[in-house]
């Protein structure tokens, strides 16, 4: 076949043979596709002749087959038709191939002059032209195969990176090279359990763009197991399926994996071409075209990658920028600025962020509503998170047996897609911030991803350090203030108002409800016994406030000092969730100690030893003296060097907790809120903050003893004596702590 295309070479033989035997005419005969005979040239006829010969006929074209077969010649001296004739097999050089028979036609002279020799000349032309052909042929290929790497060339030098069409640009060149209607290529997803593919018919500068599942389209099979496949007559359903969808009819097609970096990441295909069928060349020529693709594609991916890290980037670092910016004598305010950070870094609709409570085990959010969540570590999805230090991502909120839609119901909110994630610093879980439903541009819902994953990483190791910094900054400053105000209340002055201690007062409507609860006749007629069933109250310490009130009520301290119910019932009630659930030192215990003091005062021989100023002393010390008790001793804080150990070691003191419980109880007394002394004139304001100092530092266990020895020591007990009445309310105190 590549002979045939070759005219003026074989008619260039065919006249030198006539010429130089004086043949009447010569042809030339070669085998065709379907191993026929075809006549390639004759003399008389200047142009190339195609005749397929019935190879059963009796004439001398079976001598022609003869000699393709046998590689020897045949000669005939006399035929009626067609004259004496040589039938001369022109053999490739080397072998015993026969590539062509020779035909010379001659009535008038005697082949004897001609030799074989002769003939041989013929051969050796033969050979020369077949094999200058077969290099003109190849050169010819290569020159195409040349151009079109030139112009795929051209392409990729003005290609758009930033395109994202490229490598359908690049599949759709191989269609418009091979001459089919419509290019596809189909991208894996990172799980590869997908395609985001790209349509393009010829003639159409538009691109379709689909997604659809690997198992949903042929080229899945092609994605799996890495074998190109051509098709000329298409007949699978999933075809006609994606057809359907892109309103077009394949009938044939290619399809080669692409690949980089041995893996591979796409499949190109090629439909219906528009002469024949595929043939193995297209094949081989759209698996060239795959590679540039595999460049193309990998080029495209990186520079996106690129862009999208630099992006990434600066939109963490911006973020960062906003929260570093914040005053970190302000932890609120600290707290706000990452809120609004991850709420706009991962496009979330919501975010909570919860202070890790390491006294109390817990995770506490200030809501925006002046409203506190605490959720205990452990518990609930924010809890696990703050327990394990492994961020959670979940699709969906209400399919986790974990998620509380309490706050759901009560808001007419709906939670769908959480990401919570652990903020550290220095090694340790500082805050979990709580993400909640992801956005997309048009304010649609959708799951929190990998990416959104890594972008908050980046941003909580930076959001751990702002957290960190003011967080030792408020330490710092308490611990400042704690040691004036310990120095302040043990000299008897005026002491500054610790602004850093966040004293939590119950909303309103929770102050309500203990106001309205109803006081136990029975309960009310044993607060005089030393016999108070105290242990009664373990399940239900909320009715131990109005009866606190009542004590107060009855020894005619709310009237005579003018203390405002309102405030007393939310000064109670803020001291009651500010004692922890420890088993001693909780509110139960305080209602204890309060109650038996007010029993000692109510003996005659007690009460006219003390004033009505010392005994509204004693019954706010027995209330607050314990108060935010933690379980542990002094000791156990200042050898474990807890951040209650540290302050009071900064301050000098040994007596932790007790320190504490005068600064906490100090804070309650300055709260507008929660202020029970505000009618009190300065004078009387200053004794009872005085007596408090006092009376509570001295509950610490180790100055029982002296505490004894120095009311012992007293010869003689003076009423008017303001010492000796300290030092009366102070054995009271330890008496009614020991109960």
């Amino acid at each position: 076949n590549n002979l045939l295309a070759k005219p003026a070479a074989l008619q260039a033989i065919v006249q030198a043979a006539t010429e130089l035997t004086a043949s009447s005419h010569v042809t030339m005969w070669l085998r065709d596709d379907e191993d026929g005979l075809q006549l390639a040239a004759e003399s008389e006829i200047l142009e190339i002749t195609h005749l397929s010969i019935n190879t059963n006929r009796n004439d001398y074209t079976s001598h022609i087959r003869t000699c393709f077969d046998t590689g020897e010649d045949y000669r005939a001296d006399s035929d009626q038709e067609d004259g004496n004739i040589w039938c001369h097999a022109l053999l490739i050089p080397g072998t015993s191939v026969t590539a062509a028979v020779l035909v010379l036609h001659n009535h008038c002279i005697d082949f004897a002059f001609s030799s074989s020799g002769f003939m041989a000349v013929f051969a050796h032309a033969w050979a020369i032209v077949d094999r200058a052909g077969s290099l003109f042929s190849k050169a010819v290929e290569q020159r195409q195969r040349t151009n079109v790497m030139l112009m795929l060339a051209s392409h990729l030098s003005v290609f758009n990176l930033e395109s994202d069409n490229g490598s359908g640009e690049v599949v759709a060149l191989a269609r418009d090279v091979i001459g089919a209607e419509r290019s596809a290529l189909y991208l894996l997803s990172e799980d590869r359990a997908e395609f985001n593919a790209l349509f393009q018919v010829s003639g159409e500068a538009s691109y379709q763009h689909m997604q659809m599942t690997i198992a949903s389209d042929i080229a899945g099979d092609v994605a799996v197991d890495g074998e190109p496949l051509m098709l000329n007559d298409v007949i699978d359903e999933r075809v006609v399926e994606i057809d359907n969808r892109t309103e077009f009819k394949t009938k044939s097609l290619i399809a080669v994996p692409i690949k980089y970096e041995s893996k591979i990441q796409a499949v190109a295909v090629i439909s219906n071409k528009k002469e024949g069928d595929f043939t193995p060349q297209d094949m081989e020529l759209l698996n060239a075209f795959a590679l540039f693709t595999a460049v193309t594609l990998r080029n495209t991916l990186y520079y996106k990658e690129m862009v999208r890290q630099k992006a990434t980037t600066d939109m963490v670092l911006s973020t960062v920028k906003k929260v570093s910016e914040s005053d970190i004598r302000d932890i609120d305010a600290v707290n706000r600025k990452v809120i609004e950070g991850a709420k706009e870094l991962c496009k979330a609709d919501r975010c909570a962020l919860f202070m890790v409570d390491e006294e109390y085990n817990q995770l506490v959010a200030e809501l925006q509503n002046g409203s506190t969540i605490k959720i205990p570590i452990g518990s609930g999805i924010a809890g696990t998170v703050g327990n394990t230090g492994q961020h959670e991502n979940i699709i969906d909120a209400y399919s986790d047996e974990r998620f509380n839609a309490a706050v759901d119901k009560a808001t007419g909110y709906r939670t769908q897609s959480i990401l919570c994630y652990p903020i550290h610093c220095d090694g340790k879980v500082v805050a979990v911030a709580q993400l909640i439903n992801k956005t997309d541009s048009i304010q649609r819902t959708i799951s929190f991803n990998k990416e959104d994953e890594n972008l908050f990483k980046s941003f909580a190791a930076f959001a751990g350090i702002t957290i960190g910094n003011a967080r030792l900054y408020k330490f710092v400053v308490e611990a400042g203030n704690d040691a004036m105000n310990l120095f302040q209340m043990q000299s008897g002055e005026k002491m500054i108002c610790n602004q850093t201690k966040k004293i939590r007062v119950p909303a309103r409507e929770v102050v309500q409800s203990f106001i309205d609860l109803p006081i136990d006749e029975e309960a009310e007629k044993q607060l005089q016994k030393d016999t108070f069933p105290i242990h009664d109250y373990d399940n239900k310490q909320n009715e131990l406030i109005p009866l606190m009130v009542k004590i107060m009520e009855n020894m005619n301290l709310i009237e005579e000092f003018g203390i405002d119910r309102q405030k007393l019932f939310a000064f109670l009630a803020a001291v009651a969730d500010m004692y922890r659930p420890v088993p001693y030192h909780n509110v139960s215990h305080a209602f204890d100690v309060m109650q038996t003091l007010y029993v000692f005062i109510s003996k005659p021989y007690i009460a006219d030893k003390l004033t009505q100023l010392d005994k509204l002393s004693l019954m706010i010390i027995g209330i607050l003296h314990d108060i935010d008790h933690m379980g542990l001793n002094n000791s156990f804080h200042l050898k474990a060097e807890t951040p209650l150990g540290i302050l009071m070691a900064a301050s000098g003191s040994s007596s932790v907790l007790e320190v504490h419980h005068c600064t906490l109880a100090i804070g309650l007394l300055q709260n507008e809120r929660t202020d029970i002394l505000c009618n009190l004139d300065p004078d009387d304001h200053k004794k009872v903050l005085k007596n408090l100092t006092h009376v509570i530092l001295c509950t610490d266990m180790v100055r029982h003893a002296s505490v004894a020895k120095d009311f012992r020591e007293l010869k003689e007990y003076n009423v008017n004596n303001d010492e000796h009445r300290l030092k009366l309310m102070t054995l009271l105190t330890l008496s009614s702590d020991v109960s």
